[in-house]
């Protein structure tokens, strides 16, 4: 009886008796190709105040030669200009986000006509700053994305301020920035609000495998896991700032470890390679050999990169680390220091698997001022990749049963599937997204869809439809069968 009214509609709907034996099946192209390993390399310049891409057009390993490096964003812009540019990160959409400690703002650069810079009207904005609401904003220090795409941001607070904070931020409505008021920020520690551990000075960041946060404090030089046990949402209570690495005097000593930065697995970990400061003159690799979450043994710390270098590229002040999906580790050294007076960005890699990239041939120039573009660097402070790191496959957000992608739920859902399926002379709708259609979500489109669908409305009690019910991916998205090309009443991820 339940499915009565869905038969009667049908009937009515084709004029005719109605069975379950018609089954049209219908596909769509629907899943979005996986993200491609970019061939762009963005360097931020801090006293230049300008954003460089570059590419390795002849793939000789550097970005020195001649038209490998052009100006992206700068004071030339029609938008905001940069004050003290200081951390880029390029987002899972393929977007360049640009960090700036004085104006403490969020810079969102897209190159919408693809003329190569983000300079033109339209290609920037603010994307979040101390007017998006929530927590007073003082130095935003450092950036990182997680694997859902949400933006972690660093502040560092300053010398007359007493907030310490890291965020989470993401445009959840599409309207291209984040604000309090709109849900889109969180801010997983403020050292106001804790009533757990104190980070001094949140700087360095990194997302963990299972997506927790890594932060390294350079003024205490430990590096502390921010973890939600409560479920809360954010880690303020006590017992979620886990010490994951406590600088110590008798064992590894950090001194302003600002950057840190996570390589892909090696034999099942992942390394995160930590930067010793301007006084150490060394990179370091931690990974947590016993699987305890924690680096305590003196066996998970080691050299990675330090003055010993057999080729002479050793360290002058690595300001920022980034590491590539290859697991090429790479330092901008802003040329503050008497060891190395250019400003250059070096790249390590440990060929022979020693663990480290002190031999031969392990560490090369990738840029530095003798570069061919005729750019004269100034202070070479972050560089990031267009790569995301998350590189798995991204499906479309929608609705189960708003098979017209209207926003709403409603009659008109079952009758533009029942034109899907059994067009008249005029054809079959337009449509591309064969998952809102899916009502019973068994991967196929057919009038079992239309009868879910009518059930869901109608029936009593309701037959509720499986998820998404609100704007989300299909939780079986990665299975064969059906997709969803674009839904344009969802925003996109």
């Amino acid at each position: 009886m339940r499915a009565s009214f869905a038969f009667l509609f049908l009937s009515m709907f084709f004029g005719a008796s109605v069975t379950q034996g018609q089954d049209p099946l219908v596909s769509g192209p629907g899943l979005l190709p996986p993200v491609e390993v970019g061939p762009v390399t963005y360097i931020v310049d801090q006293t230049n105040d300008a954003v460089y891409a570059a590419v390795d057009l002849n793939d000789d390993g550097d970005i020195n030669d001649l038209d490998e490096i052009t100006i992206f964003y700068d004071d030339s812009s029609v938008g905001e200009n940069l004050a003290t540019p200081r951390f880029i990160a390029c987002g899972p959409d393929g977007v360049l986000y640009v960090g700036d400690s004085n104006g403490d703002f969020i810079l969102r650069l897209v190159d919408t006509n693809q003329d190569g810079d983000a300079n033109d009207p339209g290609e920037s904005n603010i994307y979040f700053d101390f007017n998006s609401g929530g927590a007073p904003l003082q130095a935003i220090n450092n950036m990182a994305f997680d694997s859902d795409g949400y933006l972690i941001f660093s502040d560092n607070g300053t010398s007359s301020s007493t907030e310490r904070i890291v965020g989470k931020i993401k445009d959840l409505n599409g309207d291209g920035v984040c604000l309090s008021a709109d849900g889109e920020v969180t801010y997983l520690y403020r050292s106001g609000v804790t009533t757990g551990l104190t980070i001094e000075r949140p700087s360095g960041l990194a997302i963990l495998p299972g997506g927790t946060v890594l932060v390294s404090d350079y003024e205490s030089d430990h590096i502390y896991e921010l973890a939600d046990i409560d479920g809360d949402g954010v880690a303020n209570s006590a017992g979620e700032q886990i010490p994951w690495f406590l600088s110590d005097p008798t064992g590894l000593e950090l001194n302003f470890a600002e950057s840190i930065a996570l390589g892909p697995e090696i034999n099942g970990v992942s390394p995160l390679y930590v930067n010793g400061g301007p006084v150490l003159d060394a990179v370091y690799q931690m990974t947590d050999l016993d699987g305890d979450g924690q680096i305590l043994n003196p066996g998970e710390t080691s050299v990675f990169w330090d003055t010993s270098q057999a080729d002479g590229l050793i360290p002058g002040v690595a300001f920022r680390l980034a590491v590539d999906a290859e697991g090429s580790v790479f330092v901008c050294d802003g040329g503050q220091s008497t060891a190395n007076v250019n400003d250059q960005i070096l790249r390590l890699k440990d060929g022979n698997g020693d663990g480290d990239a002190n031999d031969s041939g392990e560490a090369r120039v990738f840029l530095d001022n003798s570069n061919q573009s005729g750019i004269s660097f100034s202070f070479i402070i972050g560089l990031a990749f267009e790569i995301p790191e998350n590189t798995g496959p991204v499906y479309t957000h929608f609705v189960r049963g708003d098979c017209n992608n209207d926003g709403g739920g409603d009659i008109a859902d079952a009758i533009y599937l029942l034109t899907i399926l059994f067009p008249g002379a005029t054809g079959a709708p337009d449509y591309v997204c064969a998952d809102a259609c899916d009502g019973n979500d068994d991967e196929s489109l057919d009038i079992a869809d239309a009868i879910s669908i009518l059930n869901a409305l109608f029936s009593t009690p309701a037959t509720p439809l499986g998820d998404p019910v609100v704007c989300g991916e299909d939780p079986n998205a990665a299975d064969p069968g059906l997709d969803c090309e674009t839904f344009t009443s969802c925003p996109q991820p």
